[in-house]
């Protein structure tokens, strides 16, 4: 049995990414929202967002210019449940998927990350905008 080259592998894990974007349960309608200073940009699933009062929530997707290296991996894309207090400028993240070059995809959601932060990362800003700042 043959063994794929370099090329084969890194084609195959842009294809599993390609596919995982396109087709992700979690959303259905993403529409790009912003990209922080040429780096990342920034995608909203608009048929997710959910208001209550002055809280927003929706799904949202990260996608580095430039595979980020995590460990032996090469991070791709993030995928989050992300929910802001609009009126406090915070927001917290309900669950978080990572997805690698690999086609390896990590799945986070737990209590501890369900403590309201301050927005400072560009990404989450640009969410933050989009959410809370144009009410619909």
């Amino acid at each position: 049995m043959r063994r794929g080259s370099r090329v084969e592998v890194y084609m195959v894990g842009i294809l599993v990414t390609f596919f995982v974007f396109c087709f992700n349960v979690e959303g259905t309608n993403w529409n790009k929202v912003g990209e922080a200073k040429g780096e990342t940009q920034t995608f909203v699933d608009t048929d997710s967002i959910r208001r209550e009062g002055n809280m927003v929530g929706a799904w949202a997707r990260e996608l580095p210019a430039i595979p980020q290296i995590v460990g032996d991996e090469k991070l791709v894309e993030v995928t989050s449940h992300n929910e802001f207090r609009c009126a406090h400028n915070q927001f917290r993240r309900t669950e978080v998927i990572y997805s690698y070059q690999s086609g390896k995809t990590e799945r986070l959601a737990s209590e501890g990350m369900k403590s309201w932060q301050t927005i400072i990362r560009e990404p989450t800003r640009i969410m933050y905008e989009y959410l809370c700042k144009q009410r619909r």
